[in-house]
């Protein structure tokens, strides 16, 4: 399992499978090594590796990521605690949100109909920039966001927006996500049992 990130920043359109790779922080260059590693075995002695390389996962049981952060400080808050939720830079980074189970199923797809030492783009084109996500989380909680922010600067080279193709991925295997995001979110919000309106 790779990441959107290994395609590096996109302004406009969106990335396909066949894209030169072009990480920019440490995290994506590891993962950008798995592919070609992966890639490579594939080639070299007929593994059967498959590659998934998925936009922003977001669901139950999530840790250290925007929207399992956020909720902890809703709940704090909503416990009567200072808390305070950073925004990193501005908060207009595009990110496309690809709900866990939409993941899950594509995964399953993958294993079972996958070809070896191809990769494919997973996403659910549910595109909102992080300043958007944390109002919808506010807005599913009920407890106003804007006292409750903290702007922060942002990553080293952090890049503005991820944009997958889905179109091979779509047509090889017949996935597409299912999950819209505010079905996504409120299932979220739910499971981490913070005060809903």
């Amino acid at each position: 399992v790779s990441t959107d990130e290994v395609y590096g920043d996109i302004e406009t359109g969106l990335f396909k499978e066949t894209d030169p790779l072009a990480p920019r922080n440490v995290y994506s260059a590891l993962k950008a090594g798995g592919d070609l590693l992966a890639q490579t075995y594939a080639a070299i002695f007929g593994v059967d590796v498959v590659i998934a390389r998925p936009a922003n996962n977001y669901g139950p049981r999530q840790q250290e990521k925007l929207i399992p952060k956020t909720l902890a400080c809703f709940q704090k808050i909503a416990a009567g605690e200072k808390a305070k939720i950073p925004i990193y830079g501005d908060g207009g980074q595009v990110r496309d949100w690809l709900y866990v189970e939409d993941t899950a199923r594509a995964l399953i797809s993958l294993y079972l109909n996958g070809k070896a030492g191809q990769a494919y783009n997973l996403g659910a084109h549910q595109f909102r920039t992080v300043l958007e996500v944390i109002q919808a989380i506010s807005q599913e909680v009920g407890i106003p966001w804007q006292d409750h922010v903290e702007y922060v600067a942002d990553r080293i080279r952090g890049d503005r927006r991820y944009a997958l193709d889905l179109s091979k991925t779509e047509s090889e295997l017949g996935w597409e996500a299912g999950i819209e995001f505010p079905q996504g979110l409120k299932e979220t919000v739910e499971w981490y049992g913070c005060p809903v309106k």
